[in-house]
């Protein structure tokens, strides 16, 4: 029996099954789980048992029947990864470069002859034997064409392609998840226009729609369009709808009214949460209704998000700027409230309420200001207001490290500290 680390000029499927099963279960023995450690061992003792087979498989000017044991090593590593839990990820990774090193060789085969005869014989039995096939054997064929030159990426591009053909004649239908790799391959190769009407949207799909849709772009703003609204009408939540809708925003960008463009902007407007996108929500979107909801629901969530997400103050004290409404601004400020976010506005504030700014910025906590701001601010103070009003807002004990130190730094600036 040939033992693992025994060298060989030639090796059966069966003898690379045995050295494979011997060197696992001087190892595992029949646990059905491994430690790190023991992991660590077991690759290392694979790598040094299978190495031989690796030349062989090189060397052997058979390819075919290398690819085929090729694939029997693989199958069996399987079968043992199913059987047995493997600690942490060094056995996905002894697999995986396994396999990264044999396709290396069999994508560098010079002949390309040879090579077409390998990657057809291996594609076809795929595309039209009748017979299941693993998912080892489906991994290698889709990672032969991911890791091939363009003349190999576009020879096995063309045996998908007048598959295709095949089957849209016979109305044959792949599940999705293969037909979402098939997309790729004739995408990449150019190939999307002549076959997009296989390539139907399907429902809940989104991984998969979505790369229809991106297709289409390339090809037909229209039918873009169209497909993204017929799945965010068919979706059951909002949540999946984003995407979609950011698409349909680049479309709009490109080739729609400013109120199309509006609409959605006001769909994703929480994702973006910017300025500029709610100033064109305000000024282009025509449902006066719903604009009116979007203006209160907006400014309502960020001012209950203060505490939770601070960067929703910006905002908030930005729409109020753009809606010249400077005295809810003044309402709105406490001692949480970023001295940059007043800094911006405070000639503002200041000729809205006098009185009521150096009230409302006289106590500031030291987590959402910088020396730096309130040196701005108290500059502002100091030019604005004479000593004796400062003097009465800030000369008074204010606990908190934040709200003394701004309080001597303001004084400080009319010679009271």
């Amino acid at each position: 029996m040939l033992s693992f680390g025994q060298k060989k000029k030639e090796f059966s499927e069966i003898e690379i099954s045995e050295l494979i099963k011997n060197t696992i279960a001087s190892v595992a023995g029949k646990r059905k789980s491994l430690t790190a450690p023991e992991v660590k061992k077991l690759v290392d003792l694979l790598t040094k048992a299978i190495e031989p087979v690796e030349q062989y498989l090189q060397q052997n000017p058979d390819k075919k029947e290398s690819v085929r044991k090729f694939l029997k090593i693989n199958d069996i590593i399987y079968v043992y990864q199913m059987k047995i839990l493997f600690s942490g990820t060094r056995m996905d990774t002894f697999q995986k470069k396994l396999k990264e090193r044999f396709l290396t060789h069999i994508n560098g085969i010079k002949d390309f002859d040879l090579w077409k005869e390998l990657a057809t014989e291996n594609w076809y039995l795929f595309l039209r034997s009748d017979h299941p096939i693993t998912i080892t054997f489906y991994d290698f064929i889709i990672e032969m064409y991911q890791t091939g030159n363009p003349d190999q990426k576009m020879h096995i591009a063309g045996l998908v392609r007048e598959e295709i053909k095949m089957w849209k004649k016979t109305d044959f239908q792949l599940r999705t998840s293969l037909k979402e790799d098939m997309l790729e391959i004739i995408a990449e190769n150019g190939f999307f226009s002549e076959l997009q009407d296989y390539f139907v949207i399907e429902e809940y799909e989104h991984s998969y729609n979505l790369k229809v849709i991106n297709e289409l772009l390339k090809i037909d703003l229209e039918k873009a369009e169209k497909a993204c609204k017929v799945i965010i009408d068919s979706n059951p939540h909002e949540k999946y709808d984003l995407p979609y809708y950011s698409i349909l925003e680049k479309i709009y960008q490109e080739n729609g009214s400013p109120a199309d463009l509006a609409f959605i902007k006001r769909k994703i407007f929480w994702e973006t949460r910017s300025i500029e996108d709610y100033i064109f929500i305000t000024e282009n979107d025509t449902d006066t209704e719903e604009l009116k909801k979007f203006r209160n629901r907006a400014l309502t969530l960020l001012k209950n998000t203060f505490l939770s997400a601070p960067e929703n103050r910006g905002l908030y004290f930005a729409i109020l700027d753009y809606e010249k409404n400077y005295k809810k601004m003044l309402d709105a400020i406490d001692r949480n409230t970023p001295t940059s976010i007043i800094n911006l506005y405070a000639e503002k504030l200041y000729l809205t309420n006098k009185n009521k700014f150096l009230m409302a910025v006289k106590t500031r906590n030291e987590w959402s200001s910088t020396e730096e701001d309130e040196e701005v601010l108290a500059d502002f103070l100091a030019l604005k207001y004479d000593a004796a009003q400062l003097q009465d807002a800030f000369g008074k004990k204010h606990y908190g490290f934040g709200s003394d130190r701004f309080s001597k730094t303001v004084l400080s600036k009319v010679g009271l500290s």
